[in-house]
């Protein structure tokens, strides 16, 4: 047994200590598509946070899970807000999870060790805890959306096949280890208009050595300021300052488009539903410059 398998385990073992009730979980909806989801109250029992089945963790979420923003209950609506402790622990089956808007908190070992392939986490979401996502080893690709402000440690760390990162400029606070251990990651987008302090041991040595860190026009000095940031060898200054946080397709016509670290092509409004999940800089015709995320 290594160390993160039993150090995840007492974590939500410990949670149950002293608590009442027989099972992890207060109630269990199904959704449309057949899926049972498990559900706690939460915010006296106004509204509900993911969960799992039992505490032995008998039952493994798999496939593709979507989250609903609300579930009916005995006549009631309540809104989903969080995910909780250990809700998709060692859900090695599980391939893809749609997260909805209206949640706010991704806690402490949510995902850990789980098979996501993707992960769209929405812009509510302004929390996310420790081991969040540790070991999420088939995950290649994951954008933080602005909104986020916490990632505690070790949130994307041992994620083994991640190559790709993007740092809202909403982020204030980034605990250690973050991102240790990624040792694929070959590209990190930051947004982060005034980069604050990081440790580091936020991301791994090689990575620092090896990867791209693309920030804001105009903002490298900064960052060769900053500590952890610093410690990026090659730090280019390639993402618009006048970018806007969304676009919506409908309103432009063809477009100049480049995911950032990558070359650009000119590309018509239709095909642009089609790109591969990431973000993207739109330059329009009249010159404004506009980030999409395509999930």
């Amino acid at each position: 047994m290594d160390k993160f398998y039993l150090k995840t385990l007492l974590l939500c073992l410990f949670s149950f200590i002293g608590m009442a009730k027989a099972s992890a979980y207060d109630i269990e909806v199904a959704n449309a598509d057949g899926v049972t989801i498990y559900y706690n109250y939460t915010n006296n029992g106004t509204e509900l946070e993911v969960t799992y089945n039992d505490n032995n963790y008998s039952y493994k979420y798999s496939g593709n899970v979507v989250i609903p923003q609300s579930v009916t209950y005995n006549s009631t609506i309540y809104n989903v807000t969080s995910i909780g402790l250990c809700a998709f622990l060692h859900c090695t089956d599980l391939t893809e999870v749609s997260i909805p808007d209206g949640v706010t908190s991704i806690n402490a070992s949510a995902f850990s060790n789980c098979g996501i392939i993707s992960i769209n986490i929405p812009s509510s979401v302004s929390f996310i805890g420790k081991n969040a996502f540790n070991s999420c080893k088939s995950l290649v690709s994951i954008t933080i959306p602005e909104g986020v402000t916490t990632i505690l440690g070790d949130g994307f760390s041992n994620c083994y096949n991640l190559k790709y990162v993007s740092i809202p400029n909403s982020l204030t606070s980034m605990g250690n280890y973050v991102f240790v251990h990624c040792l694929e990651l070959t590209t990190v987008v930051a947004m982060i208009q005034e980069p604050f302090n990081i440790s580091s041991n936020t991301f791994s040595q090689s990575v620092y050595e090896s990867a791209i860190l693309h920030v804001p026009q105009g903002t490298v000095a900064k960052y060769k300021m900053a500590d952890g940031w610093k410690y990026f060898v090659n730090i280019v200054d390639d993402i618009p300052a006048d970018i806007s946080n969304s676009v919506n397709i409908d309103d432009v016509d063809d477009v100049y488009v480049y995911k950032i670290g990558d070359t650009g092509i000119t590309m018509k409004k239709d095909d642009l539903k089609s790109l591969p999940k990431g973000i993207y800089i739109l330059r329009n015709s009249d010159g404004t410059v506009k980030k999409v995320l395509v999930k």
